[in-house]
């Protein structure tokens, strides 16, 4: 798989991307996305969506979550667009190309956490994953990586037939937690550390973020990924 594919595949593992989002220059792309850029000029990408999309390893939705098909000048005027309008098309794996992706990305879904936000609660926010020690492995992990204020007695843990992984993948069987919190980085500071030293905080600070360098690395980059 060329490094292009691979990155217009990884960018939608978890949702659907805009075509607005996929191009421009190197700077916004690696900050809109927070990794490497795909180092394709406008012509190479669009052969790559093109590509994709006859092989039906993408599909591509409209604005009202209707699949349907660009044409290449559909295509780069989706793109051209820079920007997120009314009118917006975006598109994402089918199992097809998820399949191939996670085949060569060589996944490690036990390593792998869902982190979805209930459409009905916006406070309400659901972490997923292949066993209940995995799961509170991630939650131990998030709450202070995310600076949330948790509210204790809203914590439920749930057994889901079938885990829905992605909007692309289901497995057999998942365990959750969810629970309602809110962003609050000074009551953090107080609630996850009340009563350490300045050494036991930068040591606990320490480990989480080896935690989310241990959840972030649950598939294998590209071998040609620009540093």
């Amino acid at each position: 798989m060329q490094y292009g594919e691979f990155w217009i595949l990884e960018t939608a593992v978890d949702w659907h991307v805009p075509f607005c989002y996929v191009d421009g220059p190197r700077e916004f792309l690696q900050a809109q996305w927070n990794k490497p850029w795909h180092a394709m000029p406008r012509s190479t990408l669009l052969n790559t969506f093109e590509r994709l999309q006859l092989s039906r390893e993408i599909a591509v939705w409209d604005e009202n979550g209707d699949e349907m098909t660009l044409t290449r000048a559909e295509l780069n005027d989706e793109i051209e667009a820079r920007e997120r309008g009314p009118n917006v098309k975006a598109y994402g794996l089918t199992p097809k190309g998820g399949a191939r992706w996670e085949r060569f990305a060589k996944a490690d879904w036990n390593r792998y956490h869902s982190y979805e936000w209930d459409i009905d609660n916006e406070d309400v926010l659901e972490i997923a994953t292949t066993s209940h020690e995995v799961t509170e492995r991630a939650f131990r992990y998030i709450v202070p990586w995310c600076d949330f204020r948790i509210f204790p007695e809203t914590v439920e843990r749930r057994t889901l037939h079938p885990w829905s992984v992605t909007y692309w993948k289901s497995l057999r069987i998942g365990y959750s937690v969810r629970f309602k919190c809110v962003e609050d980085r000074d009551g953090m500071i107080t609630q996850t550390f009340s009563g350490m030293s300045d050494t036991e905080i930068r040591a606990r600070f320490a480990a989480v973020h080896s935690e989310y360098e241990y959840f972030s690395d649950w598939y294998v980059k590209h071998p040609e990924t620009p540093c």
